[in-house]
């Protein structure tokens, strides 16, 4: 697949516009882009964006479960002061 990359984003074509990834870029008013496949599409994401999803999935693992393990177990409060050793770093 090819997507249409500008200085800015990168454009996935709809169903519609695959293989017509010019037609959609006049449509779209683009006079700088590039069309390259969607493997070799830079990564546009902002790094705040990153690591606010890297630091919701770790919270995502710190289920009832797993804090009920951290109050009945040593080795359950190692993983989970680990776990938030991991989100601290993040946010630092």
């Amino acid at each position: 697949m090819k997507v249409i990359v500008t200085s800015a984003q990168v454009i996935t074509p709809s169903k519609d516009f695959v293989g017509k990834e010019d037609e959609l870029a006049a449509k779209l008013g683009l006079l700088e882009y590039q069309i390259i496949d969607a493997a070799d599409a830079p990564d546009l994401t902002p790094d705040s964006v990153k690591v606010a999803a890297q630091i919701a999935a770790l919270e995502y693992e710190i289920t009832p479960r797993r804090l009920r393990e951290a109050v009945l177990t040593a080795e359950g409060k190692t993983w989970l002061t680990n776990k938030e050793a991991e989100i601290e770093a993040l946010r630092a």
